[in-house]
């Protein structure tokens, strides 16, 4: 069945129509550096991470050098309760009898962090299978309740609840070498990401050539989908994607570059319903032909999240200009925001928490811009 890929990144556009039904595969694995750093992680308390987002972020996030302990120790009351409600959450502390109703949460994001709580509870019922999974399977019970429990069991065998709290040696290569950063929120407070992969055979090979192999890539996304979705980066829990294909074409999907994505595009599987839409920027007339005719086999429900956009820049920027806020586009999407990607502070904030977790996990932040 057809798919729209929800992750950090999306996989190559032909991808956006298949849903591979694959076995679970070792898609956090972790890199040698950061295996060989695992004595360091336990030593420096690095598995003690809760992270949280108030008005206050200089109070609200957990530095990776401090303890749990302090940490609530420096805290608000206020905000002392929600970090241990939220440790809680995601440390597998959540019980079926404690788990908010839906239509108590003040935010989306907030149900959305529910949804993806509960891999290490052993008392919840099918019952309290979370709506995103029915949204996902077009309210078929039976199917929600599988690929729920199937991601429950994906983030238990693979800790995905103590992502934050793992180094990421590779951060700032991937980031550099598969070009893709947050600029801002649309109108209606989506994150909006952007995507760059018109040349995607060579990003793959420059991946692989650097030493990033698959399961590095897909804990990169994972990481950045927990952080978002933790630190609460829009109320809304959703994503708003610019997806520019510039220089793309059949030529660019061989299968190495699909195998290399294979593992992410599993991991992704793991968050139903985060993505409003995907703007396809930029698209070459080959895969506008090839467009039509795959569309013609996908459910409404999967086309209509799918813009396609080609022809001239007048026409790319009129589309993206109409669908998001200048002052959040590059220069060269005819938007008014002229510093490197790298300068949003939605993409330094993560860097640095990057920076201090490497450096407190005795892992070095390879290819590091700063």
């Amino acid at each position: 069945s057809a798919i729209l890929t929800v992750s950090a990144l999306p996989i190559a556009a032909l991808m956006l129509a298949v849903r591979a039904k694959q076995g679970h595969q070792a898609v956090l694995q972790k890199s040698s550096a950061a295996a060989e750093a695992t004595p360091n992680q336990e030593r420096l308390s690095c598995r003690l991470q809760v992270v949280l987002v108030s008005e206050d972020r200089d109070e609200a996030l957990m530095n990776p050098e401090e303890t749990l302990s302090s940490y609530l120790e420096r805290i608000s009351p206020e905000r002392r309760d929600s970090a241990i409600a939220a440790a809680d959450a995601f440390g597998g502390g959540a019980t079926g009898a404690n788990r908010t109703p839906a239509s108590q949460w003040e935010y989306p994001v907030d149900e959305l962090i529910s949804a993806l709580s509960g891999a290490h509870d052993t008392n919840l019922q099918d019952s309290q299978c979370p709506q995103k999974w029915f949204d996902a399977t077009d309210g078929d019970a039976k199917d929600a309740v599988r690929q729920w429990r199937e991601s429950l069991a994906w983030r238990r065998e693979f800790e995905v609840d103590q992502v934050l709290s793992r180094p990421l040696p590779q951060f700032f290569k991937i980031k550099k070498l598969f070009p893709h950063a947050w600029l801002g929120f649309d109108r209606d407070g989506h994150l909006v990401t952007l995507e760059q992969f018109g040349n995607v055979r060579r990003n793959v090979t420059d991946l692989k050539a650097a030493g990033v192999t698959p399961e590095d890539f897909a804990a990169h996304c994972v990481f950045l989908n927990e952080y978002w979705i933790k630190n609460k980066l829009t109320k809304t829990g959703r994503l708003n994607k610019i997806v520019d294909l510039k220089g793309g074409g059949y030529s660019q999907i061989v299968r190495d570059v699909i195998n290399f994505f294979q593992p992410m595009n599993h991991a992704m599987q793991q968050y139903p319903e985060l993505i409003v839409k995907i703007h396809l920027i930029n698209v070459p007339s080959s895969f506008r032909i090839l467009w039509k005719i795959v569309s013609a086999f996908l459910a409404k429900k999967t086309t209509e999240k799918i813009t396609v956009v080609g022809g001239n820049e007048k026409m790319v920027f009129d589309h993206l200009h109409s669908a998001f806020p200048k002052e959040i586009l590059p220069l060269e999407y005819g938007g008014t925001m002229d510093k490197p990607l790298r300068e949003i502070q939605l993409e330094k904030d993560p860097a640095d928490y990057i920076r201090r977790l490497n450096k407190n996990c005795g892992v070095p932040s390879e290819g590091d811009w700063n």
